[in-house]
């Protein structure tokens, strides 16, 4: 059975506090999402929980990409993201 082609979001920018922030809300028809760290501080994020300081995956400072992929690595839960210094961009776009 062929899929129908993912319909992309527009792209948006989230500011990531020294405090867990929402990323992207928990989407049971997500297929394809990518977060991009426009900032130079490194995030954490956490998928489904609260983000903490050096927990997790690690979006890197200056352009780190997390990629999420369906039937590779995709979660439709909560996605959060927390740093250490506070208003840090991270760029995002979610396929559904």
């Amino acid at each position: 059975m062929v899929k129908p082609p993912i319909i992309m979001s527009p792209p948006a920018n989230v500011s990531v506090l020294a405090v867990t922030t929402s990323i992207l809300p928990a989407n049971l028809s997500r297929r394809y999402a990518i977060l991009v760290n426009d900032s130079v501080n490194n995030i954490y994020l956490a998928f489904g929980a609260p983000a903490v300081m050096n927990q997790g995956e690690l979006l890197g400072a200056n352009g780190g990409i997390y990629e999420m992929v369906e039937d590779i690595n995709l979660t439709t839960q909560a996605i959060n993201g927390i740093n250490g210094v506070g208003a840090s961009n991270v760029t995002v776009q979610e396929g559904v």
